[in-house]
């Protein structure tokens, strides 16, 4: 381990509370004198907020020393290693644990014992689909056949072995060309956003190796395949076939559970992913019965009070708790600023701002999400007309979080922040913050039309005009303008993100901004 303490401290932040109790069971049971210590010093990690090593050694006295300390946690880290993989209960590691059995009983000649155990792990490696360990089952299965069949019955089984064997190899193909569309298109998409022009489609394409569009036969590999498709065409803009593609993730991984329940993460992305496609689509019924399904998850999440007491699923660890909290979250607030309740989005930002500070060390590394979030906070302050309010939000995500935002939010961010300067009237700072914002987007070569046209009305127009009269008459020109990019789909996707024709109207008329988004927002 490189930092053994931060690594530890992550091990045990990441264990569920029923971990907790198979750790004290397994250490109990298998205890020596010296091991209290250990049991001691994993309480007090389990209360840390963030680690303090000082804290630690001042609970042991002057008896325990930084060396031992060092020490004790390297060992404690194998400890709690050994009691995961003491209780655990994937099907992956009960077929793997059968195939070690199998082989040692080959190799004591106890070759009908050995093939007993060895069609276990087969039949439970085909029910659920784990194409990885098929070949070191049939490897195995060779060797038995050679030592309890002759003549005829050992060619027969050979010959099946080998059908089998071949088999399973073109549905671990097909798996491993899925997954790694999937992972790549996650990972361009989190970088780079949604695509603004045809090249940059032309790009995703030839980067992304899509599989061939005949859909795979397995259900685990449908799975990475849908959601591939499903990230391609939503970065490419077209949000109905992406809609389609997710609604088969969803569908595919509910067909079984026990994909579910060793891999909650996944089902949790998908369904995020699902409900933010609906959003776009501002198909609101649907989004209510998906996001109930994520409030399913966990009983009693509804109850932004109970969140971070809830033990009612064991199984779940507190960052998987804490994953299901952000996504929740982030629909929510989407939901408020996409039906333009402002107001009502603001009660809620105290009560969410403090679960996710409670839990925000149980994210270490995946702040993505919450990054979205602030930018919502930030959105709705300004729906609400609390300008200082957002300003300070979206100033967290500028200066603190840009690293984790889209290149296409951080760069819509850029050009959001001289709106909102505006409209608390730091005009004064506008010419700093356009020459910073347009260097900024000319380097990371996302200068677009839109934010280009936005850029040069700030710097060209505003300082020179005199009267209401003058800002009104310019007002019009740009709205004009920016409907006209809106017909382009590259230019109106991220317009999505921030309402800049509202927000138009709404000065250009006199009128409240959240009247303007509602009433245009909802009447699409």
């Amino acid at each position: 381990m490189k930092n053994p303490s931060l690594d530890l401290y992550y091990l045990v932040k990441s264990l569920s509370p029923q971990d907790k109790v198979n750790f004290k069971v397994f250490t109990k049971k298998n205890s020596r004198s010296t091991d209290q210590v250990y049991l001691r010093l994993f309480d007090l990690i389990s209360l840390m907020k963030e680690y303090d090593e000082h804290k630690l050694l001042s609970k042991f006295g002057d008896r325990k020393d930084k060396k031992w300390l060092t020490t004790a946690k390297v060992r404690l880290y194998k400890m709690i290693l050994k009691s995961l993989n003491a209780f655990a209960s994937d099907s992956e590691i009960e077929i793997a644990q059968h195939l070690q059995s199998s082989r040692i009983l080959f190799k004591k000649g106890l070759y009908k014992q050995a093939y007993t155990i060895l069609l276990k792990a087969k039949k439970k490696a085909i029910k659920g689909e784990k194409f990885e360990v098929l070949p070191g089952i049939y490897e195995t299965e060779r060797l038995l056949i050679g030592k309890l069949f002759y003549k005829e019955k050992r060619l027969l089984q050979h010959k099946k072995v080998a059908s089998d064997y071949k088999k399973a190899l073109g549905h671990l193909d097909e798996l491993a060309q899925s997954k790694s569309a999937m992972h790549f298109s996650i990972s361009y998409g989190s970088i780079q956003g949604i695509a603004r022009t045809g090249t940059e489609i032309e790009q995703l394409k030839d980067q992304l190796i899509l599989p061939a569009s005949e859909e795979p036969v397995s259900n685990r590999a449908k799975i990475y395949f849908y959601a591939a498709y499903s990230n391609f065409y939503r970065f490419s803009g077209n949000i109905e076939k992406s809609y389609e593609y997710s609604r088969k993730t969803v569908l595919a991984i509910e067909s079984r559970r026990d994909l579910i329940e060793e891999n909650i993460r996944m089902y949790i992305a998908s369904l995020h992913n699902h409900v933010l496609l609906l959003q776009e689509l501002k198909n609101f019924s649907e989004v209510s019965a998906t996001l109930n399904k994520l409030y399913n998850i966990i009983p009693g999440l509804a109850d932004l009070k109970s969140h971070l007491q809830n033990k009612l699923n064991a199984e779940m660890t507190e960052s998987e708790i804490a994953a299901t909290n952000e996504s929740i979250f982030m629909v929510e607030t989407n939901q408020y600023i996409l039906t333009g309740e402002f107001a009502e989005g603001v009660k809620k930002i105290d009560k969410i701002n403090e679960v996710m500070e409670k839990q925000s060390h149980l994210l270490i590394g995946n702040k993505t999400v919450s990054c979205i979030i602030h930018y919502n906070f930030a959105y709705l302050y300004f729906g609400a007309e609390r300008y200082e309010d957002a300003i300070f939000w979206l100033n967290k995500v500028l200066n603190e979080e840009h690293e984790y935002l889209q290149e296409d939010l951080h760069a819509l961010t850029k050009v959001v922040n001289l709106i909102f300067h505006y409209e608390i009237g730091n005009e004064n700072l506008l010419d700093y913050f356009v020459r910073s914002t347009y260097r900024f987007l000319y380097k990371r070569k996302r200068l677009y039309e839109l934010e280009g046209t936005i850029l040069t009305f700030i710097r060209k127009k505003i300082p020179f005009l005199q009267n209401q009269k003058e800002i009104k008459e310019q007002f019009k020109i740009l709205k004009k303008e920016l409907e006209s990019l809106s017909k382009d789909s590259y230019q109106q996707r991220v317009m999505e993100h921030f309402d800049f024709i509202s927000w138009l109207e709404s000065k250009i008329t006199g009128r409240k901004f959240a009247a303007v988004f509602k009433e245009n927002n909802l009447k699409k």
